[in-house]
Order: structure tokens, then C-alpha cells, then sequence
């Protein structure tokens, strides 16, 4: 029965299928296992990649790798977004591809990007103008242009013009302009801040007394959440809300009731809590009333020019470069950074007043001295002789007064700031990365009257150092790399060329 069934079994003695002879080769077999896992790698980066490139857009997953870490957020600042607890819409007016492919705002691009991986209270989003013509309509007070952007948390906004993204610095000579530094972080810090604050301190410039142009010191103010309005002390009245009064190297003297408005400022009813900030300037015509009211809160302004031939920027003795700053007031400068005090009256501090104190801020090296020809101009100027019998430094030349008092129970103070120099906030040199003054300004006022603006950082320095080479080292080169390398090279091919043969 048993041999029956294996008889009739269909399947028993069928011959079995040979696989073809390739597939049966070792070759093929360790190749299909190799293509496998070809397959599965290739499948496998793939899917890594979409998977890095999703939670890039949410995460700070890069890192940069450039010197100086310009495409990365400083520690302050991620520290500051951190905190934000609002929902802000940072809205760039322009393509992804407008920013990415730009030369020098593709670093402006990753930065702005970073804000929104470290808080996801913070959305960024791209709005073509031409395509979305109705979005305008939202800010009817702005001229909005493409690549603007718009910093926004419910109905406050603030307006960033693009070319506030970069500094620049001017040729004298050409006029040409190139770009120095990329300040994008300073900028939407700065607009972060305005958005969600609740209130803005209000600064009041004087004019009718033939001030110097204080524009760019203004500006830097109003990127920084500073309101500024302008007020004659001869004919407006003075706002008692305002936090600071900046009074800029005047011409005029201010008359004794112009000084009265001032110490009726700073004496708030007996609740203090104001700032007078007072600018001299070696070329300035001589202020009598000003300088007396500077000394009365401890300040006594100098006269002649300070200079160093051996602590300088650049090549001009006048343009001296800082010794000593008080991190009180200015906060920890950037290691290797300076601030450039060109052209400045030195600064005496010592007060009589028992209730007010005065303290250095910023201060020039010990090997700087005092020219004092009497009058001081670009005529002048061109005859400069350094002297032995100069006044040896370290001389004061930015200083702040506190007058301190007791208002209920609480005590209360009042602040005079005084600068020896218009130059410390010209536009160029608040637009120059490598140096510290618009930092010392804006911590130094901020401290002060008590407003925090957010937080101050440089500009990302954009700056490429040149290679210096001689004409004999150019030749070194030439010869190291086109020829002796390649006749190496030749050579080592040839002897193993000669030993392969002759095995």
C-alpha cells in the first residue's frame, strides 16, 4: 500500500528546477547581497535627509563653522529669545530663494531663521509683494520694498528697512561702498523688544542753541526702542514723562533759565529718576553756562585736545583709542574690540556735594597726552607738534554724576552724563563692527535711566583679511606647486613603474 502511494505520487520523483548557472556563481551571490545592502543604505540616507532637513526648519541643528560664527546667534541672544513668551511674526518681504541666493543676506537669512528653531513662539514667513499685493494695506504709515521685513506680536510692529541688515563703510576717495558687517541680530532683537514692550523710554534732544547734528547717536536710539523728540527749552514746555535730556555740543550758550528748566528736570518734584546727558566738543565755542552746570554735579570740562602717538587707530594721533571702561555702566565689551575717541575734551571728576558721586566711564592709556593751542580747528590742527612738556594721561573723557536722595521711603537719583567728544557717535563709527562705541552708548544710557532694550550685541564682522605675500614668497610657490610637486609626483610613478616591470 505504502509503495502504491509512493508510485502514484506526482510530486516524488520529479526532478528538481536548477537555478541558471550565473545565479549559481559565488560572485553573483556576494554581488546580490552587496546591491542589498546598496539598496537599503541609499533608501536609508534618503530617508535621514528628509527627516535633518524637516527638523532643521524647527531646531538649531547646524553648526558654523566660520571664524567668527557669523551665521550663528550669539549666547545673549538665544538666551533672550528663550524668554519670549508672545507670539511673534517676523514676516521677510521677499522670496526664500531672494535672501538665500543674495550675496551677504543669505547670512542675514540663516540668522533670522535661528529664531524661530529656538522658540516656537516665533514664526517666520515669506510674502512676495507682487503676488500679495493686499498686505501692504495692513501698514498704510510704512513704505514697505522688497526684502523689508515686518517684526509684528498682535497689533505693534516695527518696520526694518533691509539695508539696516548690513553695515557698510564709505570710501572717502572713490565713494564706494562696501559691506563691513552683518547686523541682523542686533536688529531683530531690537524689534523683538519694541513689540512686546510694554512702555518706551522718551529721550528730548534741545535745539535753538546751534547744537551739532546728533542724528546718528538719534538713530542708534530709535533702533533701540528709544522714542525721540526734539524740544526748544526757550519755547516748549518740557515733557515730564521723558526719561533723558541730550544736549549736543551747542554753540549758543544756554541762558540761566534754560539751566533752571534743567535742574527742575532732574529734580522731578523730588522724585528724580532723570538723565541729562551733555556733549562737548574741543572745536566748540565756549559754553560757560553749560560747563558750570556740568561742574556743579561734579564735572569739570577741560579744555585742548586729547592725543596718543602710541594708542591710536589708524594713523592719526587724535584718534585714540580707549584705555580704561567702567563695566558698571558699559557691560563686558567683546575681547579685542576697542572704542575710538577722536577728538575729545578731557573730563575732571571730583564733586563737593556729599550727595552726589561721580565715576568714570571711559578713560584714554596713560601714554596719551594734552594739546592745548588755545584754538582748536583743522588749521590748528595741521601745525600739531607732540610736546614733552604736554599734560601726561590717563585722562577721563566720558563720566556720569548720581545725585542720590530719599523720596518716602525709597531711595531715588538722577543722572549727568557727560562726553568730551561729537566723533564717539559719528555714523561711520557707530557702523564699524570692530569697534565698541554704539555698545558703550546704548548699555551706557540704558543702565542709567533703567530701560533694558532687549540686549546689545556687535555686528557679525563680513570682512576678509587679505594675504600679504612678497614677490620672492609669490615665486616660492609658483615653484613648490607647478613644478616640484608634479616632478615628485612623475618621478614616484616612474620608479614604481621601472620596480613592477622587473618583478
Amino acid at each position: 500500500m505504502a509503495n502504491q502511494t509512493q508510485k502514484n505520487d506526482p510530486h516524488k520523483n520529479k526532478p528538481r528546477r536548477k537555478l541558471p548557472d550565473f545565479m549559481r556563481q559565488r560572485s553573483f551571490r556576494y554581488g546580490s547581497t552587496a546591491t542589498a545592502f546598496t539598496v537599503i543604505f541609499i533608501v536609508a540616507v534618503i530617508l535621514v535627509n528628509v527627516l535633518v532637513t524637516s527638523l532643521s526648519s524647527r531646531f538649531p541643528l547646524s553648526v558654523d563653522m566660520t571664524a567668527n560664527h557669523k551665521n550663528q546667534l550669539s549666547t545673549q541672544s538665544v538666551s533672550f529669545v528663550k524668554k519670549i513668551n508672545q507670539d511673534i511674526n517676523i514676516d521677510i518681504l521677499a522670496d526664500e530663494s531672494t535672501y538665500s541666493n543674495a550675496q551677504n543676506y543669505n547670512s542675514c537669512l540663516l540668522i533670522m531663521q535661528q529664531y524661530a528653531q529656538h522658540n516656537s513662539h516665533i514664526h517666520i514667513s515669506f510674502v512676495n509683494l507682487d503676488k500679495n499685493p493686499t498686505y501692504a494695506s495692513k501698514y498704510p504709515k510704512e513704505t514697505l520694498s522688497q526684502a523689508d521685513i515686518i517684526v509684528s506680536c498682535g497689533s505693534i510692529y516695527k518696520h526694518i528697512v533691509s539695508s539696516d541688515l548690513l553695515t557698510t563703510s564709505t570710501d572717502s576717495t572713490t565713494g564706494s561702498s562696501t559691506v563691513t558687517g552683518n547686523n541682523t541680530e542686533q536688529v531683530i532683537d531690537s524689534a523683538i523688544a519694541y513689540v512686546t514692550a510694554k512702555t518706551l523710554p522718551t529721550v528730548l534732544v534741545t535745539s535753538g542753541h546751534n547744537e551739532t547734528d546728533s542724528s546718528a547717536l538719534t538713530s542708534l536710539l530709535q533702533k533701540n526702542n528709544y522714542q525721540i523728540e526734539t524740544k526748544n527749552l526757550a519755547t516748549d514746555g518740557l515733557d515730564q514723562n521723558a526719561k533723558m535730556i541730550l544736549i549736543n555740543a551747542p554753540t549758543a550758550d544756554f541762558s540761566a533759565d534754560d539751566i533752571a528748566k534743567l535742574d527742575t528736570f532732574l529734580n522731578n518734584g523730588g522724585k528724580y529718576g532723570k538723565t541729562v546727558f551733555l556733549i562737548f566738543d574741543p572745536q566748540q565755542a565756549s559754553a560757560p553756562n553749560l560747563e558750570s552746570f556740568a561742574k556743579k554735579w561734579g564735572i569739570s570740562v577741560g579744555t585742548g585736545v586729547v592725543y596718543d602717538t602710541t594708542n591710536r587707530y589708524q594713523d592719526s594721533p587724535f584718534s585714540v583709542l580707549e584705555g580704561q571702561t567702567n563695566s558698571t555702566y558699559v557691560g563686558t565689551l567683546q575681547s579685542g574690540l576697542h572704542a575710538y575717541l577722536s577728538v575729545c575734551r578731557p573730563l575732571t571728576l571730583s564733586s563737593s556735594d556729599s550727595s552726589i558721586t561721580t565715576a568714570s566711564i571711559v578713560a584714554t592709556e596713560s601714554t596719551s597726552k594734552l594739546w592745548n593751542p588755545g584754538t582748536i580747528n583743522s588749521s590748528t590742527a595741521a601745525s600739531f607738534q607732540a610736546s614733552n612738556s604736554d599734560k601726561t594721561g590717563p585722562f577721563d573723557v566720558f563720566g556720569v554724576a548720581t545725585k542720590t536722595a530719599t523720596s518716602g521711603s525709597e531711595s531715588v537719583k538722577s543722572n549727568v552724563l557727560v562726553l568730551g567728544s561729537t566723533n564717539f557717535f559719528n555714523s561711520q563709527v557707530l557702523a564699524q563692527p570692530s569697534l565698541t562705541n554704539s555698545t558703550i552708548l546704548l548699555n551706557t544710557v540704558g543702565n542709567v535711566i533703567g530701560f533694558n532694550p532687549g540686549i546689545t550685541v556687535e555686528a557679525k564682522d563680513l570682512t576678509t583679511q587679505s594675504l600679504t605675500i612678497t614677490a620672492g614668497q609669490a615665486i616660492g610657490i609658483i615653484v613648490v606647486f607647478a613644478f616640484l610637486i608634479p616632478l615628485a609626483v612623475l618621478i614616484a610613478g616612474l620608479v614604481n613603474w621601472i620596480r613592477r616591470r622587473h618583478q
